[in-house]
């Protein structure tokens, strides 16, 4: 007769296979309706130094150093951060680029 141990055992083991057959990468995406014109949107998000303007991981973390590099805006456009505070390290890259129909 199986006990509560045995049935916890197979749960556990059946959840770590499962596991070990997920793909080992992944990826966010996030979208948002926003009240205002693409053109005025794409603006703010498509240059990565204005998108910084009003990014509020960036303006909420002083200690936050910004790296730049590839073109100005568009496709390729990047840049790298290391704060301390909620903005954490990371790196953000343009991989698409639409006037103003997605970035």
């Amino acid at each position: 007769m199986f006990t509560a141990a045995a049935i916890a055992i197979a749960l556990l083991i059946g959840f770590l296979i499962y596991v070990a057959m997920r793909p080992d990468a992944f990826r966010i995406e996030r979208t948002q309706t926003m009240n205002a014109s693409p053109d005025s949107i794409f603006a703010l998000i498509n240059d990565l130094h204005c998108f910084n303007s009003w990014n509020p991981f960036a303006l909420s973390d002083p200690s936050i150093k910004l790296a730049y590099s590839g073109p100005d805006s568009g496709k390729g456009a990047a840049y790298d951060w290391d704060g301390t505070g909620r903005s954490g390290k990371g790196r953000m890259e343009i991989t698409e680029s639409s006037p103003s129909t997605a970035v």
